[in-house]
């Protein structure tokens, strides 16, 4: 149960719960760019982007992951975020992950709707690249 000190952070994925725990603070990929959280922090609803989700279970203890897509939503001491995928940051690789970007770059781009969908699978990929790296 949390404390003030603490707050619960919950993260569901399409294929189910994939993690929780009780945390001291968070660094959320929001859609505009990262935004910390804290115990205590006034209610909120904001969209996910692409990128690393920071959990600090204490000032020097931190779980790194990547997500991307969906909802990250906090009050009442627990945050709950709804994300299309979630991935512990150690597990990328990021050999794998630049050929995740070149597929996305050899997607088709003929009409809008394929553009709009390239470019978003591009940004996902070059955060994905971005985690990965992190851990060499």
């Amino acid at each position: 149960m949390a404390d003030e000190k603490t707050f619960l952070i919950e993260v569901l994925t399409p294929s189910g719960k994939a993690l929780g725990m009780e945390v001291v603070g968070a660094i959320v990929p929001l859609a505009d760019g990262l935004m910390g959280f804290l115990p205590g922090r006034a209610p909120l609803i904001a969209q996910m982007g692409a990128g690393e989700l920071v959990l600090r279970e204490s000032p020097k203890v931190a779980q790194r992951y990547f997500v991307s897509g969906g909802f990250a939503h906090m009050a009442n001491g627990r945050m709950s975020v709804l994300a299309e995928e979630c991935q512990a940051a150690s597990a990328l690789d990021a050999k794998e992950a630049n050929e995740l970007l070149e597929q996305a770059k050899a997607l088709p781009a003929d009409d809008p709707v394929k553009r709009q969908r390239r470019k978003q699978f591009i940004a996902v990929a070059k955060a994905r690249l971005k985690v990965a790296e992190s851990n060499l």
